[in-house]
């Protein structure tokens, strides 16, 4: 069997999309337990290019960031010279996302991780001042007087 880029691709896709689908089970003392793969966020250090993942370790939502982001992915472990594969790739595990099918960009600022402001569409986090609105990422430009004020009086 050849493996191919599509076939790698659909498989993490399968993989994936199977890890969503809750698998109950009892435990000892008779109550529901629902095993759940991890969230972690995984992408390249200074970019905006961080995803949600979910898998039991960070090495493995490493391997699916780059099967998804990959350009000649053709053995898992073996990488090419996209840009995926020659960048440092970290991962980070994020909690807060555990219990969050899909994040919002609010979500993301609430994490402290960066986003797009969905006023503007520039990138934003928190450390340059953005906030989360609702689920709504806005930058610190994009922000108005009364936000600003809100924010003000919840400090005092």
């Amino acid at each position: 069997m050849i493996l191919t880029r599509r076939f790698l691709l659909v498989a993490a896709a399968a993989t994936a999309a199977s890890a969503a689908i809750p698998i109950e089970t009892k435990a000892a003392a008779g109550k529901i337990f629902r095993p759940r793969k991890l969230a972690w966020v995984v992408g390249t250090p200074g970019e905006y290019n961080f995803e949600l993942i979910r898998a039991a370790t960070p090495e493995e939502a490493i391997k699916l960031w780059m099967a998804e982001q990959c350009e000649g992915f053709a053995e898992p472990g073996e990488p090419c010279d996209c840009m995926a594969c020659t960048h440092e790739l970290v991962s980070y595990r994020m909690a807060a996302f555990d219990q969050i099918r899909n994040p919002s960009p609010g979500d993301w600022i609430r994490a402290g991780m960066g986003a797009h402001c969905d006023r503007c569409g520039y990138e934003c986090d928190p450390e340059m001042g953005a906030r989360a609105i609702a689920d709504t990422a806005v930058c610190e430009s994009c922000l108005t007087p009364e936000e600003n004020a809100k924010d003000l009086e919840g400090a005092l």
